[in-house]
Protein backbone atom coordinates (compact mmCIF):
# COMPACT_ATOMS: atom_id res chain seq x y z
CA UNK A 1 0.00 0.00 0.00
CA UNK A 2 1.43 3.29 -1.06
CA UNK A 3 1.58 5.70 1.79
CA UNK A 4 -0.17 9.01 1.42
CA UNK A 5 2.09 11.88 2.41
CA UNK A 6 0.84 14.79 4.42
CA UNK A 7 0.26 17.75 2.17
CA UNK A 8 1.36 21.07 3.70
CA UNK A 9 -0.84 23.29 1.56
CA UNK A 10 -1.28 26.88 2.61
CA UNK A 11 -4.83 28.03 3.13
CA UNK A 12 -5.23 31.60 4.32
CA UNK A 13 -7.92 32.41 6.83
CA UNK A 14 -8.98 35.82 8.02
CA UNK A 15 -6.61 37.33 10.59
CA UNK A 16 -7.30 40.10 13.07
CA UNK A 17 -6.26 43.38 11.45
CA UNK A 18 -3.70 44.33 14.13
CA UNK A 19 -1.74 41.11 13.64
CA UNK A 20 -2.37 40.28 9.98
CA UNK A 21 0.82 41.69 8.45
CA UNK A 22 3.20 40.30 11.07
CA UNK A 23 1.50 36.91 11.15
CA UNK A 24 1.28 36.71 7.37
CA UNK A 25 5.03 37.29 7.04
CA UNK A 26 5.79 34.76 9.76
CA UNK A 27 3.46 32.23 8.16
CA UNK A 28 5.12 32.60 4.76
CA UNK A 29 8.56 32.14 6.34
CA UNK A 30 7.36 29.09 8.26
CA UNK A 31 5.84 27.55 5.16
CA UNK A 32 9.03 28.09 3.16
CA UNK A 33 11.05 26.35 5.88
CA UNK A 34 8.45 23.58 6.06
CA UNK A 35 8.62 22.93 2.33
CA UNK A 36 12.44 22.80 2.57
CA UNK A 37 12.13 20.05 5.18
CA UNK A 38 13.35 22.21 8.09
CA UNK A 39 10.61 20.98 10.37
CA UNK A 40 12.03 22.23 13.67
CA UNK A 41 12.41 25.81 12.46
CA UNK A 42 8.98 25.77 10.83
CA UNK A 43 7.42 24.36 14.00
CA UNK A 44 8.94 27.16 16.10
CA UNK A 45 7.41 29.80 13.84
CA UNK A 46 3.99 28.13 13.83
CA UNK A 47 4.10 28.04 17.62
CA UNK A 48 4.98 31.76 17.72
CA UNK A 49 1.93 32.44 15.56
CA UNK A 50 -0.25 30.50 18.01
CA UNK A 51 1.07 32.56 20.92
CA UNK A 52 -0.18 35.66 19.11
CA UNK A 53 -3.36 34.10 17.79
CA UNK A 54 -4.28 30.80 19.49
CA UNK A 55 -6.99 29.95 16.95
CA UNK A 56 -4.88 30.37 13.82
CA UNK A 57 -6.10 27.74 11.38
CA UNK A 58 -2.96 27.42 9.25
CA UNK A 59 -0.57 27.18 12.18
CA UNK A 60 -2.64 24.45 13.82
CA UNK A 61 -3.13 22.50 10.59
CA UNK A 62 0.52 22.70 9.58
CA UNK A 63 1.72 21.70 13.05
CA UNK A 64 -0.43 18.63 12.53
CA UNK A 65 1.22 18.05 9.15
CA UNK A 66 4.65 18.24 10.81
CA UNK A 67 3.57 15.62 13.36
CA UNK A 68 2.43 13.35 10.52
CA UNK A 69 5.79 13.78 8.82
CA UNK A 70 7.47 12.83 12.11
CA UNK A 71 5.13 9.83 12.41
CA UNK A 72 3.62 11.24 15.61
CA UNK A 73 0.08 10.50 14.54
CA UNK A 74 -1.86 11.00 17.78
CA UNK A 75 -0.62 14.61 18.27
CA UNK A 76 -1.28 15.23 14.58
CA UNK A 77 -4.93 14.32 15.06
CA UNK A 78 -5.20 16.73 18.00
CA UNK A 79 -3.69 19.66 16.10
CA UNK A 80 -5.71 19.15 12.92
CA UNK A 81 -8.92 18.55 14.88
CA UNK A 82 -8.39 21.93 16.58
CA UNK A 83 -7.88 23.52 13.16
CA UNK A 84 -11.05 21.97 11.76
CA UNK A 85 -13.08 23.33 14.67
CA UNK A 86 -12.05 26.77 13.39
CA UNK A 87 -12.60 26.10 9.68
CA UNK A 88 -14.22 22.85 8.59
CA UNK A 89 -14.32 23.76 4.90
CA UNK A 90 -10.70 23.01 3.94
CA UNK A 91 -10.54 19.64 2.17
CA UNK A 92 -6.77 18.95 2.63
CA UNK A 93 -7.11 19.23 6.41
CA UNK A 94 -9.80 16.51 6.36
CA UNK A 95 -7.56 14.37 4.12
CA UNK A 96 -4.56 14.87 6.41
CA UNK A 97 -6.42 14.00 9.58
CA UNK A 98 -7.70 10.96 7.71
CA UNK A 99 -4.13 9.91 6.97
CA UNK A 100 -3.17 10.24 10.64
CA UNK A 101 -6.25 8.27 11.73
CA UNK A 102 -5.47 5.54 9.21
CA UNK A 103 -1.94 5.22 10.58
CA UNK A 104 -3.51 4.80 14.03
CA UNK A 105 -5.63 1.93 12.58
CA UNK A 106 -8.78 3.99 13.09
CA UNK A 107 -9.92 3.13 9.58
CA UNK A 108 -13.63 3.90 9.86
CA UNK A 109 -12.87 7.37 11.23
CA UNK A 110 -10.27 7.89 8.50
CA UNK A 111 -12.83 6.92 5.87
CA UNK A 112 -15.28 9.45 7.28
CA UNK A 113 -12.60 12.17 7.07
CA UNK A 114 -11.87 11.39 3.42
CA UNK A 115 -15.60 11.47 2.69
CA UNK A 116 -15.82 14.94 4.25
CA UNK A 117 -12.89 16.10 2.11
CA UNK A 118 -14.67 14.82 -1.01
CA UNK A 119 -17.93 16.55 -0.15
CA UNK A 120 -15.99 19.81 -0.17
CA UNK A 121 -13.88 18.93 -3.21
CA UNK A 122 -15.27 16.03 -5.27
CA UNK A 123 -12.44 16.17 -7.82
CA UNK A 124 -9.68 15.65 -5.23
CA UNK A 125 -7.58 12.73 -6.54
CA UNK A 126 -5.39 12.43 -3.43
CA UNK A 127 -8.43 12.11 -1.18
CA UNK A 128 -9.93 9.51 -3.52
CA UNK A 129 -6.68 7.55 -3.38
CA UNK A 130 -6.56 7.87 0.41
CA UNK A 131 -10.21 6.79 0.62
CA UNK A 132 -9.31 3.75 -1.45
CA UNK A 133 -6.51 2.93 0.98
CA UNK A 134 -8.87 3.05 3.96
CA UNK A 135 -11.39 0.84 2.15
CA UNK A 136 -8.61 -1.58 1.19
CA UNK A 137 -7.50 -1.86 4.81
CA UNK A 138 -11.12 -2.59 5.74
CA UNK A 139 -10.95 -5.41 3.10
CA UNK A 140 -13.62 -3.64 1.05
CA UNK A 141 -11.65 -4.26 -2.12
CA UNK A 142 -14.36 -3.63 -4.71
CA UNK A 143 -15.14 -0.23 -3.18
CA UNK A 144 -11.42 0.54 -2.94
CA UNK A 145 -11.05 -0.28 -6.63
CA UNK A 146 -13.87 2.12 -7.50
CA UNK A 147 -12.22 4.88 -5.46
CA UNK A 148 -8.87 4.40 -7.21
CA UNK A 149 -10.68 4.42 -10.56
CA UNK A 150 -12.23 7.78 -9.70
CA UNK A 151 -8.81 9.17 -8.78
CA UNK A 152 -7.34 7.91 -12.05
CA UNK A 153 -10.20 9.34 -14.08
CA UNK A 154 -9.12 12.74 -12.78
CA UNK A 155 -5.36 12.09 -12.98
CA UNK A 156 -4.51 9.20 -15.35
CA UNK A 157 -0.77 9.44 -14.62
CA UNK A 158 -1.19 9.07 -10.84
CA UNK A 159 1.41 6.35 -10.20
CA UNK A 160 0.53 5.90 -6.52
CA UNK A 161 -3.15 5.30 -7.32
CA UNK A 162 -2.19 2.85 -10.09
CA UNK A 163 -0.06 0.88 -7.64
CA UNK A 164 -2.85 0.88 -5.08
CA UNK A 165 -5.38 -0.11 -7.74
CA UNK A 166 -3.14 -3.09 -8.40
CA UNK A 167 -3.29 -3.95 -4.70
CA UNK A 168 -7.09 -3.92 -4.78
CA UNK A 169 -7.11 -6.19 -7.83
CA UNK A 170 -4.56 -8.44 -6.12
CA UNK A 171 -6.85 -8.63 -3.09
CA UNK A 172 -9.62 -9.73 -5.47
CA UNK A 173 -7.24 -12.39 -6.88
CA UNK A 174 -7.27 -10.70 -10.28
CA UNK A 175 -3.52 -11.14 -10.55
CA UNK A 176 -3.06 -10.52 -14.27
CA UNK A 177 -4.92 -7.22 -14.04
CA UNK A 178 -2.96 -6.32 -10.91
CA UNK A 179 0.28 -6.96 -12.77
CA UNK A 180 -0.82 -4.62 -15.56
CA UNK A 181 -1.47 -1.88 -12.99
CA UNK A 182 1.93 -2.32 -11.37
CA UNK A 183 3.65 -2.27 -14.75
CA UNK A 184 1.78 0.93 -15.68
CA UNK A 185 2.86 2.49 -12.37
CA UNK A 186 6.46 1.49 -13.08
CA UNK A 187 6.30 3.00 -16.56
CA UNK A 188 5.45 6.30 -14.86
CA UNK A 189 7.80 5.87 -11.89
CA UNK A 190 10.53 3.30 -12.65
CA UNK A 191 12.27 3.78 -9.29
CA UNK A 192 9.24 2.74 -7.21
CA UNK A 193 10.52 -0.08 -5.00
CA UNK A 194 6.99 -0.70 -3.78
CA UNK A 195 5.59 -1.19 -7.29
CA UNK A 196 8.50 -3.52 -8.12
CA UNK A 197 7.82 -5.59 -5.00
CA UNK A 198 4.12 -5.72 -5.82
CA UNK A 199 4.91 -6.65 -9.40
CA UNK A 200 6.94 -9.54 -8.00
CA UNK A 201 3.97 -10.64 -5.88
CA UNK A 202 1.67 -10.73 -8.92
CA UNK A 203 4.28 -12.61 -10.96
CA UNK A 204 4.69 -15.10 -8.10
CA UNK A 205 0.94 -15.78 -8.04
CA UNK A 206 1.04 -16.25 -11.83
CA UNK A 207 3.79 -18.88 -11.33
CA UNK A 208 6.32 -16.71 -13.13
CA UNK A 209 8.83 -17.24 -10.36
CA UNK A 210 12.03 -16.30 -12.18
CA UNK A 211 10.53 -12.95 -13.17
CA UNK A 212 9.22 -12.47 -9.63
CA UNK A 213 12.72 -13.00 -8.24
CA UNK A 214 14.13 -10.43 -10.66
CA UNK A 215 11.45 -7.96 -9.58
CA UNK A 216 12.27 -8.38 -5.88
CA UNK A 217 15.97 -7.97 -6.64
CA UNK A 218 15.21 -4.76 -8.52
CA UNK A 219 13.18 -3.47 -5.55
CA UNK A 220 16.07 -4.22 -3.20
CA UNK A 221 18.55 -2.48 -5.49
CA UNK A 222 16.49 0.69 -4.97
CA UNK A 223 15.61 0.15 -1.31
CA UNK A 224 18.18 -2.14 0.35
CA UNK A 225 16.32 -2.29 3.69
CA UNK A 226 12.97 -3.31 2.15
CA UNK A 227 11.92 -5.99 4.61
CA UNK A 228 8.90 -7.27 2.64
CA UNK A 229 10.98 -7.67 -0.52
CA UNK A 230 13.53 -9.81 1.36
CA UNK A 231 10.68 -11.92 2.72
CA UNK A 232 9.05 -12.31 -0.70
CA UNK A 233 12.42 -13.09 -2.26
CA UNK A 234 12.87 -15.85 0.33
CA UNK A 235 9.48 -17.33 -0.60
CA UNK A 236 10.44 -17.39 -4.26
CA UNK A 237 13.80 -19.01 -3.59
CA UNK A 238 11.97 -21.60 -1.47
CA UNK A 239 9.85 -22.44 -4.53
CA UNK A 240 13.07 -23.09 -6.44
CA UNK A 241 14.27 -25.30 -3.55
CA UNK A 242 17.23 -22.98 -3.13
CA UNK A 243 16.92 -23.35 0.59
CA UNK A 244 20.19 -21.84 1.74
CA UNK A 245 19.57 -18.70 -0.31
CA UNK A 246 15.99 -18.55 0.99
CA UNK A 247 17.31 -18.83 4.55
CA UNK A 248 19.71 -15.94 3.92
CA UNK A 249 16.86 -13.82 2.55
CA UNK A 250 14.62 -14.50 5.55
CA UNK A 251 17.55 -13.70 7.82
CA UNK A 252 17.99 -10.35 6.08
CA UNK A 253 14.32 -9.54 6.63
CA UNK A 254 14.56 -10.53 10.31
CA UNK A 255 17.67 -8.43 10.83
CA UNK A 256 15.54 -5.43 9.85
CA UNK A 257 12.33 -6.54 11.58
CA UNK A 258 13.07 -9.14 14.30
CA UNK A 259 9.37 -9.64 15.16
CA UNK A 260 8.35 -10.50 11.58
CA UNK A 261 6.23 -13.56 12.39
CA UNK A 262 5.76 -14.77 8.81
CA UNK A 263 9.48 -14.63 8.13
CA UNK A 264 10.21 -16.54 11.35
CA UNK A 265 7.68 -19.21 10.39
CA UNK A 266 9.05 -19.59 6.87
CA UNK A 267 12.62 -19.61 8.15
CA UNK A 268 11.60 -22.60 10.27
CA UNK A 269 10.21 -24.33 7.18
CA UNK A 270 13.52 -23.79 5.37
CA UNK A 271 15.51 -25.18 8.29
CA UNK A 272 13.28 -28.25 8.35
CA UNK A 273 13.99 -28.88 4.65
CA UNK A 274 17.71 -28.31 5.15
CA UNK A 275 17.98 -30.73 8.06
CA UNK A 276 16.14 -33.37 6.01
CA UNK A 277 18.60 -32.98 3.17
CA UNK A 278 21.18 -35.79 2.76
CA UNK A 279 23.89 -33.10 2.86
CA UNK A 280 23.15 -32.58 6.56
CA UNK A 281 23.28 -36.25 7.58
Amino acid sequence: MSKSPARPLLHQVKQTEALSSEIADRLQNALALHQQGQLGLAEALYQKILKQEPEHFDALHLLGVIEIQRKNFAPAVLFIDRALKINSEYAPAHANIGNALRELKRHEEALASYERALVIRPDYPEALNDRGNALFELTRHEEALASYDRALAIRPDYAEALNNRGNALFGLKRHQEALACYEHALALKPDSAEALNNCGNALFELKRHQEALASYDAALAIKPDYVQAFYNRGNTLFEFQRYEEALASYDRSLAIKPDYAEALNNRGNVLRHLTQSPRYH
